[in-house]
């Protein structure tokens, strides 16, 4: 990836095609999101060097059955240098 460069997204942005999985509820990978109860997105960034990626990756529970308020969801951000 070139500096200061991104792809994918993470919500509340779309989803973008490559960079989305749809799960069941037993966490098995569907080809649509037709009866996903997860998704999961993620989007890789680059820092102006190029040296440093920030990945972010974020698991939303589409249907959260008998829980009030916002359904569950998890993030996970990590980071990775090459070239120092």
């Amino acid at each position: 990836m070139v500096a200061n460069s991104s792809v994918g997204a993470v919500p509340p942005a779309a989803a973008v095609a490559s960079y989305v999985d749809y799960l069941d509820s037993n966490g098995n990978l569907l080809t649509s999101s037709t009866g996903a109860y997860y998704t999961r997105q993620w989007s890789i960034s680059t820092d102006s060097t190029a040296t440093l990626k920030t990945i972010t990756v974020v698991v939303n529970s589409l249907q959260a059955a008998g829980v009030k308020g916002l359904a569950p969801s998890a993030v996970l951000v990590s980071i990775k240098s090459s070239g120092l």
